[in-house]
């Protein structure tokens, strides 16, 4: 509600949801691409299976079994497998459910609604059970081909379908790099992007500031005077008390979403043209505000104690409004007014001071035009006080419903918090997406490793009898590490290149999430590029050491 009785109108969803919608659709995203990578790396594990299965699957067909036989019972197998995953995973589920709520801020719509129900789990297992039959489908594919059955007869087929199956792995890795840097990268945006705003100058300082809503209601206060002396006692006892610094009262906060309070005002000897209606935020405060917030006065005055109801009408107005509507002029000493300025009854209030701009409705938000009225020149029954004191919160909150019981013992006060609790919280909802996106991060990183280590060891399993005959000539350790590596690195090279245009894509949908730096963040795009690196290089480096410890003869014998 305006303070001249008006009213803004917004959907219901909107008012409910707000703009999380966007940012939760980025995780569920996030957390796709950490389930297409633990598929991914399912189907390696299948593909290796299936290649150690090859002869035992061309004997069931050479004797009869059919190609959709075969088919149908590796897909069966790993289904079996995805639905016991499944089963496990929600057990975790109902533990970790209760963990993740614990970390999300209150400021995120519908949390308490949130459980593992019915829904959930037909859901899970849902995707659990197609993710097994999809990603089972392709090895059972590849081991079934016919090519296994010239394998048996003369052993020149394996060497095509090694091939195929080798490149089905190595798109795989690619894809899992790919998609951790994308993760990574992401994450990296969040991180800069909350650390920007923990940098932002508000506008005040919130520190030792205590905050308390008080509403008394209008059918004991009816009258503009009997408001106005409520608060004026109110923040007459609390600055005579030894504890308190000074007290304050205004009609919203700073760093307040969802509450506009704005208005249209008009500026004398400037009428306006149809439709083009100046319109800033309007403010109510006491005389101290400015000092007990530690708002910088500009120029002029601040707000005074005279300036009371029997007193000529004034205002302070921000840098943001003197800039936009008097840039190059002074501003004090100019008449603005809420009323029709073509009435000759018209109250017009003059302009006695500029205040330095604070954040309003968040700190990745613009200071906005602002305008501040006197609270005895225009009093709302509803006030926020603003209280400077070294003390406790809990004590200083104490000793405001006193006094506020002292002067009328049905009124209470709420929302009590301190300003530095106000910024926090502010923050929650960035600091929550932080640190999921972060997790999502951290675990698609490690499964990639996990995928890049299996297809790496697997190769090194392949290509021992190759290796020991290195050895055998004369390789060296170094040599045998530098070509394991070398295949390894080159899968993630090409991985890392698909994941920069991925992770440029990226950008564009969380753009609007981004702030105090550019969307295209190098520093965050190169700091994934590297710990993909160092990661997927500690990932290539354990098989190749193994490789490197292999006994020729060992090996030689064996085959």
């Amino acid at each position: 509600m305006d303070p001249d009785g008006g009213y803004n109108i917004v959907p219901l969803r909107d008012a409910i949801v707000g703009d999380v919608r966007s940012i939760l659709l980025t995780l569920f995203g996030a957390v796709g691409f950490v389930l297409l990578i633990a598929c991914a790396n399912v189907a390696n594990l299948l593909l290796v299976r299936a290649s150690g299965r090859e002869r035992e699957i061309a004997v069931r067909m050479a004797i009869g079994a059919t190609r959709t036989r075969v088919i149908r019972q590796l897909v069966t197998e790993s289904a079996v497998l995805a639905f016991m995953g499944g089963i496990l995973g929600l057990t975790f589920a109902f533990g970790g459910t209760d963990l993740l709520l614990s970390l999300v801020p209150e400021e995120i719509p519908r949390m308490a609604s949130v459980a593992v129900d019915w829904t959930v789990l037909g859901f899970t297992m849902l995707i659990a059970l197609a993710t097994g039959l999809l990603f089972g489908l392709v090895p059972a594919l590849q081991s079934s081909d016919g090519n296994l059955m010239t394998a048996v007869r003369e052993g020149g087929g394996r060497h095509t379908a090694g091939r195929s199956r080798r490149n089905l792995r190595n798109g795989l890795i690619i894809g899992e790099v790919a998609i951790s840097l994308i993760l990574l990268v992401g994450a990296g945006l969040m991180v800069r992007t909350f650390m920007a705003l923990n940098d932002v100058d508000p506008g005040f300082d919130p520190v030792d500031v205590h905050t308390a809503r008080v509403w008394i209601p209008e059918s004991r206060y009816g009258e503009d005077a009997l408001v106005t002396g409520f608060y004026r006692e109110v923040i007459e006892r609390m600055d005579a008390r030894p504890e308190i610094e000074g007290a304050a009262a205004i009609l919203s906060l700073p760093i307040n979403p969802g509450i506009t309070g704005t208005l249209a005002f008009s500026i004398q000897g400037r009428p306006a043209e149809p439709g083009q209606d100046a319109v800033a935020g309007f403010q109510l405060v006491s005389a101290d505000y400015f000092r007990i917030m530690s708002i910088p006065l500009l120029s002029g005055r601040a707000l005074e104690p005279g300036d009371d109801e029997n007193g000529p009408r004034v205002v302070v107005v921000n840098q943001a409004l003197a800039e936009e509507f008097w840039l190059g002029e002074n501003p004090l000493g100019k008449q603005v007014t809420w009323s029709d300025p073509t009435d000759a009854e018209t109250e017009w209030s003059e302009i006695v001071g500029v205040v330095s701009n604070t954040r309003f409705a968040s700190l990745d938000t613009e200071p906005r035009t602002e305008i501040y009225r006197p609270y005895s020149q225009s009093s709302m029954p509803f006030l926020t006080m603003v209280i400077r004191s070294r003390a406790e919160s809990e004590a200083v909150f104490s000793l405001l419903r006193q006094v506020v019981a002292e002067i009328d013992a049905d009124q209470t006060v709420t929302e009590m918090i301190s300003m530095e609790e106000v910024l926090s919280t502010s923050l929650a909802q960035r600091r929550f997406n932080m640190q999921l996106l972060g997790l999502f991060s951290l675990i698609a990183l490690l499964m990639a490793a996990v995928g890049l280590y299996g297809v790496l060891s697997y190769t090194v399993a392949q290509r021992s009898s190759e290796i020991g005959v290195r050895v055998a000539l004369g390789a060296g350790s170094r040599n045998v590490i530098s070509l394991i590596v070398r295949d390894g690195f080159r899968l993630v090279m090409i991985g890392l290149g698909t994941g920069v245009v991925g992770a440029l894509l990226l950008v564009r949908v969380i753009s609007n999430h981004v702030y105090g730096i550019d969307a295209y963040d190098p520093a965050s795009l190169i700091t994934g590029l590297v710990l993909m690196a160092m990661v997927a290089m500690v990932a290539c480096l354990v098989p190749a050491w193994r490789a490197a410890r292999v006994d020729p003869m060992v090996v030689l014998n064996r085959d």
